[in-house]
């Protein structure tokens, strides 16, 4: 992921551009797949309703299954888009996520305590069988 200056591409690009990427709506930070797009290769976040495994449960049919998965609360995975179509780590997604995000930042890392060095004796090596 490239972090830009986004008032900087705003005055290089002029606000005939502009105002479509203001109005484009997000939910919570989530973008529709029809306002825009990622980067094609770009790993983002993507809210997937529905599954591409459908396991009917007991007595129910297929389109029973299918209904009740296009109904489910979704997920929420990692994707990237290729010239085919979405993917996720897994290979290519039957089912098209419906909004994504930019990954976020990760985490700085934590200062460590140094280990401790490990003083190892003969002794320690007594009755070990290394063959």
């Amino acid at each position: 992921m490239r972090l830009i200056d986004a008032d900087a591409l705003k005055k290089s690009v002029g606000d005939w551009w502009w105002p479509e990427v203001d109005s484009a709506p997000t939910v919570g930070g989530w973008i529709s797949v029809q306002d825009r797009l990622p980067e094609l290769g770009e790993l983002v976040l993507v809210a997937i309703y529905g599954t591409d495994l459908i396991k009917p449960m007991d007595g129910e049919t297929i389109a029973d299954a299918v209904q009740r998965l296009l109904k489910s609360p979704g997920r929420v995975d990692v994707g990237f888009r290729d010239r085919d179509g979405w993917n996720d780590f897994c290979g290519p997604m039957i089912v098209t996520p419906t909004y994504w995000m930019p990954l976020p930042e990760p985490p700085e890392p934590q200062a460590q305590e140094p280990e401790k060095p490990v003083t190892i004796s003969a002794t320690d090596w007594e009755g070990v069988n290394c063959e």
